[in-house]
């Protein structure tokens, strides 16, 4: 009877670790529920991190063009153009811009290498150890980094330093996830957080935060249209924003393919919220990171190959680009069927 109470006794004790679970586990799942009675959660410190990217990434392309100028004295050129005639003077100046340009595309190319390589491996690991860890950390960590560039940038420009050094923060910028582990965690959280029927709609308010002209086209249509109805909008209103801007004569034509193109990106949260349907709870941090790294890998290959295509055909037929990238619209169009 003594042996018995005591092995009675074994089962029902805790160990310390055992209640330190429990304990946790109880926590979390009072966040959770604080967090899926919030209609906005992540939404604003996602949205503001990522106006920051987008000042950075602005100011990064007029300081590489500003301080290439200053090496190829372009100024000084510029300046004393208006007292100097001559065609050869002109003709000078144009090859000094045209220079200048050249370089300021191979820095960026350069750039989005440095942010892009350490980028895409970082994605898929912070991604898949959100789910292990929870999805604040690698926020809080991308965060950090945004900061942290964000001050190296700012010394940067302050002491006009060479723009080999801009390569350190954009490595920055990678190594801590950048803009896609932002969207691809921050998706993640809402998912947690969310029931199948309403996270196409959260999914795809949080991404329009980031495309400001998609915001209302966007939640009405998560709300009144089918999940493959908004793919097929957004890839046939893609083809026909590139159609119109390769048969565009006019400058103002160019607006309106802009104002008839803003549901272009909307398949991208489509897909988010598709994907974490499919996945466990446990691996929707790590699908929605591959989602991230795929998004990277096409910001950085989509430039290089669009420009190899536009410089071999620009000297006879200038919109051959376009078209093809609108035809390229059919293969995601037929693979959703």
């Amino acid at each position: 009877m003594i042996f018995m109470e005591g092995v009675a006794g074994d089962k029902c004790a805790s160990s310390p670790e055992q209640v330190t679970s429990q304990s946790q586990d109880v926590k979390f799942e009072g966040q959770l529920k604080r967090a899926v009675s919030r209609y906005i959660t992540v939404e604003v410190p996602l949205a503001l991190t990522c106006v920051t990217y987008q000042l950075i990434t602005t100011m990064k392309a007029e300081y590489l063009h500003d301080r290439l100028s200053a090496k190829y004295n372009h100024s000084l050129i510029h300046n004393s153009s208006a007292s100097t005639c001559g065609p050869s003077t002109n003709l000078n100046e144009s090859h000094i811009e045209d220079m200048i340009q050249a370089e300021t595309s191979t820095w960026l190319l350069y750039l989005g290498l440095a942010y892009s390589v350490p980028g895409v491996f970082m994605v898929i690991l912070l991604g898949s150890l959100s789910d292990s860890l929870g999805r604040k950390p690698a926020l809080c960590l991308n965060i950090t980094g945004c900061c942290l560039v964000s001050t190296v940038y700012l010394g940067i420009v302050y002491y006009q330093a060479p723009v080999e050094y801009l390569l350190i923060s954009d490595f920055i910028s990678g190594v801590t996830g950048g803009q896609a582990l932002l969207l691809s965690t921050g998706a993640a959280y809402v998912a947690d957080v969310t029931s199948e029927k309403s996270r196409t709609p959260r999914i795809i308010f949080l991404e329009t935060i980031f495309f400001i002209g998609m915001i209302f086209g966007g939640a009405v249509l998560g709300c009144i249209l089918s999940e493959n109805w908004i793919l097929q909008l957004s890839f046939w209103n893609t083809a026909l924003f590139f159609l119109i801007i390769a048969l565009a004569q006019k400058g103002f034509q160019l607006f309106i393919a802009a104002g008839i193109g803003v549901f272009n990106a909307i398949c991208f949260p489509v897909l988010r919220s598709q994907l974490s349907k499919l996945a466990t709870e446990h691996e929707r941090g790590l699908m929605l990171a591959f989602v991230g790294c795929m998004d990277s890998l096409g910001a950085l290959l989509t430039p290089i190959i669009l420009n190899n295509i536009y410089s071999e055909t620009v000297s006879f037929y200038p919109p051959l680009v376009f078209f093809f990238s609108a035809a390229f619209q059919v293969i995601p169009t037929v693979s959703v069927g």
